[in-house]
């Protein structure tokens, strides 16, 4: 894969802040299979990226975490914003 292709994999897999992702975008969640620790660090990920109001928050955790442990540790080591999204 040429560095090119790199970078435009990178930027369609983490779209700027500022551009609403929908809210059943799987990019993030179809690699949050590798391990355990990686699963949470992807869960924080979606959060940043997806959850701009409480309706995607939830979204995002019933996508991403299967089993009742992932949701939990998901809840516990992500603060999370619960106030909706304000755009500039």
């Amino acid at each position: 894969m040429s560095l090119a292709n790199r970078f435009m994999a990178t930027d369609n897999a983490f779209p700027p802040m500022d551009n609403m992702l929908p809210s059943m975008d799987t990019r993030l969640r179809a690699r949050a299979r590798v391990s355990p620790a990686r699963d949470y660090f992807l869960v924080s990920m979606d959060i940043c990226l997806a959850a701009r109001d409480n309706r995607l928050l939830a979204r995002a955790f019933s996508s991403v975490a299967r089993d009742n442990r992932l949701l939990a540790r998901a809840f516990s080591s992500v603060a999370m914003d619960t106030a909706p999204y304000q755009p500039r």
